[in-house]
C-alpha cells in the first residue's frame, strides 16, 4: 500500500486485501484522490472517441455501478496530425460534462486504444505510430502530453513502444535495445510533466497518477534492466501497465516447466519476480490491451492482473451475443459434449420464439425477451446492440463480482479450472462468438479499428468485398 511519502508523490494508492495460494490471484482497492476506488480485480469500459461502444449517456448512468471507471484513447481525438491537433476544441470544455460520464468514477488516458490496431509505421525516439480515421499518423510525444493536460483525467499511461508487424509480437535484437531505452524515455517525460513538485509546473499540470509500460516480448534479461530503472523511480508511480502479446502472457509448457532454464522470452514467472526485486509488487497492474474472452481474463488474473479493460463485453455485443454465465461455475459437466456457452446468440432461428430474459443473471434490460432482440436484430436495428450491450456489462461486472469473492474465499484456481471445464477454453469461446460473423451481422465497421492481421486474413481467403457497403450506387 502506498502510503506516507509516497502519497505526496503521486495521488492515489493501491492496498492489496487477499492473496490466492496456487496463483498470483489478488484482491485490493485502488485509490484515486476525489473518485470511487476501485475494486480490484475490476474492468474499466473501453471507450471509443470518448463514448462507450453502443450506450447513450442515460443508459451509462443506469450502469454506473457496473464500471470502476473508463478508458480513452489519445489517437481517437488526434486524426487531424500533424496539420491540425484539436486540442484546442478540448480547452476550456468540461470533458465528462460534453462526454456524459459519470463525475465519480475515475478516467484513464492512454495513448492507443484497448484493442490496437498495428500499423507499418514505426515509432520513432520522439513519436508514436497510431493510427486514425484517417490513416497512419505520427503522434509526437509533447501532443500527447497536451492531451492530457486538456482533456485532464486521473489517471495517465505512459506511452508503449508496441512491436507492431513483428513476426509474431516478437521484435528483433535492435529493436529490443530501442524499446527499452524509448520507454524510460517516455517515461522520464510523461513523470516530469504528470508530477510536477515546483510550484511554476504545478499551475500548468496537476499531479496525476502515472502508469508505467512493462515492456512487452522481450528477453528477461532486457525486462529486468529495464524494470530496475523504473524500480528507481517508484515513488513517481503509480501502477504498471501491460500491453503484452497473447504469445508474451502465455504460461510455459510442461517441458519449459520441468526446465527452468529453457523457459521463453518474457515468461510471466520471471517478469513477477523482477517486479518483485525492485519494490514494484505493491503497485495496482493494469493490462491495458482488450481481452476477447472470459478465459482470457481468468488468465490475466491468475499472472496478477488487476485492472482490465472491457472489451470482451462489446465484441460479443457485436456478435449478437447475450452473455448469460457465472462465477464461480456450476458443476463441469459429464462430457465435453455437455458444455453451457457463454451466452446465446440471437441471430439463431431457434430464438425467434423463445421468450425468455436475454440472461439468467442479469435484469439490466428489464423484460425485454430473446425473441424480441432476434427481431431487431434481423432488422438491423441499432436497439438491439444497446440492450445486449447493457446486459453483456452487466453480466461482467458480476463476473468480476464472483472473480473477488473467489479469490477472498481461497478457491479462485479450483473456480478456474472449473470454468474452461464448464464452458471450454478460449479457443471455443472466439469460435462461439463468431459463429455468425460477418459484414451483415454487426456494426458498422470502423476502419481505423479494422486490424492489419484481419486484412491480411481476407485478402488470403480471397475476399474482394469492402468491409462496408457503399452509402451511395449508380442508378
Amino acid at each position: 500500500m502506498n502510503t506516507g511519502d509516497d502519497d505526496d508523490m503521486i495521488r492515489g494508492g493501491f492496498e492489496v486485501l487477499k492473496t490466492c495460494s496456487g496463483s498470483s490471484a489478488r484482491t485490493g482497492v485502488y485509490k484515486v484522490a476525489g473518485k470511487q476506488a476501485i475494486a480490484t480485480p475490476g474492468f474499466l469500459a473501453a471507450t471509443s472517441r470518448g463514448v462507450v461502444p453502443h450506450l447513450t449517456p442515460d443508459n451509462v448512468k443506469r450502469l454506473e455501478n457496473a464500471f470502476a471507471g473508463f478508458s480513452v484513447a489519445a489517437e481517437d481525438f488526434l486524426d487531424r496530425l500533424p496539420q491540425e491537433e484539436r486540442i484546442p476544441f478540448l480547452n476550456g470544455s468540461d470533458m465528462r460534462r460534453l462526454l456524459g460520464l459519470p463525475e465519480d468514477l475515475p478516467i484513464v488516458a492512454s495513448p492507443r486504444r484497448s484493442s490496437p490496431v498495428a500499423v507499418s509505421v514505426p515509432n520513432t525516439n520522439d513519436a508514436v505510430s497510431i493510427m486514425t480515421s484517417e490513416g497512419t499518423k505520427k503522434m509526437p510525444l509533447d501532443a500527447y502530453l497536451r492531451f492530457v493536460k486538456a482533456f485532464n483525467p486521473d489517471v495517465v499511461l505512459a506511452p508503449p513502444d508496441l512491436p507492431n508487424l513483428s513476426p509474431g509480437g516478437r521484435p528483433g535484437g535492435n529493436r529490443i535495445r530501442k524499446m527499452a531505452n524509448r520507454a524510460e524515455k517516455w517515461l522520464d517525460a510523461t513523470l516530469d510533466f504528470c508530477t510536477a513538485t515546483d510550484t511554476a509546473a504545478c499551475t500548468a499540470a496537476p499531479n496525476w497518477p502515472v502508469f508505467a509500460v512493462v515492456l512487452p516480448s522481450v528477453p528477461d534479461a532486457t525486462q529486468r534492466e529495464y524494470l530496475a530503472a523504473v524500480g528507481e523511480r517508484r515513488r513517481r508511480i503509480s501502477g504498471l501497465s501491460f500491453w503484452g502479446t497473447e504469445d508474451y502472457m502465455r504460461p510455459a509448457t510442461r517441458q519449459q516447466q520441468r526446465d527452468a532454464s529453457q523457459k521463453p522470452e518474457g515468461d510471466p514467472a520471471n517478469v513477477a519476480k523482477a517486479i518483485a526485486e525492485n519494490g514494484l509488487e505493491p503497485l495496482v497492474r493494469f493490462y491495458a490491451l482488450g481481452c476477447a474472452t472470459p478465459q482470457e481474463v481468468l488468465d490475466r488474473v491468475a499472472q496478477g492482473m488487476d485492472l482490465f479493460q472491457g472489451d470482451c463485453c462489446t465484441q460479443f455485443t457485436d456478435a449478437g451475443i447475450a452473455l448469460d454465465f457465472s462465477f464461480p461455475p456450476p458443476e463441469a459437466p459429464e462430457s465435453d459434449d455437455a458444455r453451457l456457452e457463454l451466452g446465446s446468440n440471437l441471430w439463431d432461428e431457434k430464438y425467434a420464439t423463445d421468450m425468455r430474459r436475454l440472461s439468467a443473471t442479469s435484469t439490466a434490460t428489464g423484460s425485454h425477451n430473446r425473441a424480441y432482440i432476434h427481431h431487431l436484430l434481423k432488422a438491423r436495428e441499432m436497439t438491439s446492440w444497446v440492450l445486449l450491450q447493457m446486459n453483456n456489462v452487466d453480466v461482467l461486472s458480476r463476473f468480476f463480482a464472483g472473480i473477488r469473492t473467489s479469490i477472498a474465499n481461497g478457491t479462485f484456481a479450483q473456480d478456474h479450472a472449473r470454468f474452461v471445464a464448464v464452458y471450454g477454453d478460449v479457443a471455443s469461446a472466439k469460435s462461439f462468438r463468431d459463429q455468425y460473423r460477418g459484414k451483415s451481422t454487426g456494426p458498422t465497421a470502423r476502419g481505423y479499428a479494422v486490424g492489419h492481421l484481419e486484412q491480411e486474413m481476407r485478402k488470403n481467403t480471397g475476399s474482394t468485398t469492402k468491409i462496408n457497403d457503399p452509402p451511395f450506387r449508380k442508378l
